[in-house]
């Protein structure tokens, strides 16, 4: 692009109240695919559209975050709450590897917490022939994996499915949507049936600084005393649909133990953590 016309859209995105212009001429103009393009995006910026949403995504936590009209926008400070959560957190990964046996964990060395603001691909079973007691010399002509994906912030589950299905493919795989038939079979040498779950949903945030989540946080140290705060848990209730549902942010407040054996054979609550789940959960229904 000539420096000229650069030089025309920072004035443009000046005059409009942008303090950053240059950076953020930077940003449109690689993000535009053609000079039509870049011209709505400029347009639409000196409206007065946030940034974020003329790009479609916005930088938090080392990640990019998808945004659009009515999505809340990460911000600045927000990173930086998240960062000092982590920071505070208690490092228990040693205590975790000790008492589950593992020689090895993923992460680089990164605290827990840390990683969960990372996106991860967990495989929930695998399947064969037979073992044990059935266990015959068959040699077996299919393999079975069942595959859940969890998401972060920023991520969208269709496209994680897709990109998924795109690396399967690049392994050498003829991908089919339905049980292969014989003809299909004897025409590639790498076949895989992907069934894909037709129901998904996105990872949801709240913002730590907003003002109900200070409130309960300090309803919560009210009853407990000091409390961990995780910018990101583990599971997914599936809050994305209870916010879609009811137009409102959610917070989670965990009481079970972390050996609890969640959804598995003996799951269980520690009759500890029951009692101090019930005082906690009677100082936030007093909250007004």
């Amino acid at each position: 692009m000539r420096q000229a016309h650069k030089a025309e859209i920072v004035a443009r995105l000046r005059a409009a109240g942008c303090v950053y212009a240059e950076a953020e001429a930077e940003l449109l103009v690689s993000a535009a695919a053609t000079p039509a393009e870049l011209a709505e995006m400029v347009d639409r910026r000196a409206s007065g559209l946030p940034l974020e949403h003329v790009l479609g995504w916005a930088e938090f936590c080392g990640l990019r975050i998808a945004v659009a009209p009515g999505v809340f926008v990460p911000r600045r400070r927000s990173e930086f709450l998240v960062g000092q959560a982590i920071a505070a957190a208690p490092r228990n990964e040693e205590k975790l590897r000790q008492e589950f046996a593992l020689g090895h964990i993923n992460g680089g060395g990164k605290p827990l917490l840390e990683l969960l603001n990372e996106p991860t691909l967990n495989i929930d079973g695998f399947a064969s022939a037979r073992v044990g007691a059935k266990a015959n010399n068959v040699v077996p002509s299919t393999a079975t994996v069942d595959i859940d994906m969890r998401l972060v912030k920023g991520l969208d589950w269709k496209t994680q499915q897709q990109r998924l299905v795109d690396y399967i493919a690049s392994q050498g795989y003829f991908i089919t949507g339905a049980p292969p038939d014989k003809p299909t079979l004897l025409a590639h040498p790498r076949v895989a049936f992907v069934y894909r779950d037709p129901v998904g949903y996105n990872a949801v945030r709240t913002p730590m600084d907003l003002p109900i989540a200070k409130e309960v946080i300090a309803t919560v140290e009210s009853a407990r005393g000091s409390v961990v705060k995780l910018p990101t848990m583990g599971g997914s209730v599936p809050l994305e649909v209870i916010e879609h549902a009811l137009g409102t942010h959610t917070i989670t407040v965990p009481i079970a133990n972390y050996d609890n054996n969640q959804h598995s054979a003996n799951e269980n609550i520690r009759l500890q953590n029951f009692w101090e789940g019930i005082e906690t959960m009677a100082a936030l229904e007093a909250m007004e």
